[in-house]
């Protein structure tokens, strides 16, 4: 986060939140997965636990690919 401090200002990016459909993590943390859960509409790739972009990189790559080609080039927001 701080690698995108750029004179008193922050550099907004686009992001696509994924989590593993079989992410066991929010589960141990019962207090903390509802903030988790409502505050960002992540999408569930389904086979992949916490490390998706390591468990279903192909599934990563398409979900990807799919946000990129509606960002407008040369646009991060």
């Amino acid at each position: 986060m701080f690698a995108l401090h750029r004179g008193g200002k922050m550099a907004i990016a686009a992001t696509v939140p994924l989590r593993g459909g079989e992410d066991l993590s929010l589960a141990y943390t019962p207090g903390v997965a509802e903030v988790c859960t409502a505050s960002v509409q992540a999408t569930a790739v389904e086979g992949a636990g916490h490390w998706v972009h390591v468990e279903r990189p192909s599934a990563v790559a398409a979900l990807l690919d799919a946000f990129l080609a509606t960002t407008p080039t040369g646009r991060t927001a």
